[in-house]
């Protein structure tokens, strides 16, 4: 019946809620890699809370549960989207790693920063 893909960074708390009129729905989360993460299915009423162990693509599937029913449905998300999201910076030592997931293939960032990162962005820019 439909598909949502939402991006999502490790860690990050996916809730959906489907509510179906006319047939018992069936919802399916599937991670970056294709693999199956949850499901729950055969009933009105159906919810999935999953906290992501990566980054990436998430594709959430709605059917119905018995072949050929139809009605309508709502789905509903805590603010997920399909859009450009950058995860958590990570340092380890002198390393900083920036992730990010979505948005255009092969774009070009600019970060900006000092050799002194505790210097303020501002003070570090001046002409």
């Amino acid at each position: 019946m439909g598909s949502l893909d939402i991006t999502a960074c490790k860690g990050d708390l996916i809730h959906l809620e489907l509510n179906t009129t006319n047939f018992f729905g069936r919802l399916l989360l599937y991670g970056p890699s294709g693999a199956l993460l949850a499901t729950v299915q055969n009933n009105t009423s159906l919810s999935i809370t999953y906290t992501t162990t990566n980054s990436g693509v998430f594709t959430v599937l709605v059917s119905s549960f018995f072949a050929g029913d139809t009605g309508t449905y709502g789905l509903t998300a805590n603010g997920l989207s399909y859009e450009l999201r950058f995860c958590t910076p990570v340092i380890s030592g002198v390393n900083l790693t920036i992730e990010g997931v979505g948005g255009t293939s092969n774009a070009v960032f600019v970060i900006y920063s000092t050799t002194n990162v505790t210097t303020p962005f501002a003070s570090g820019h001046r002409p």
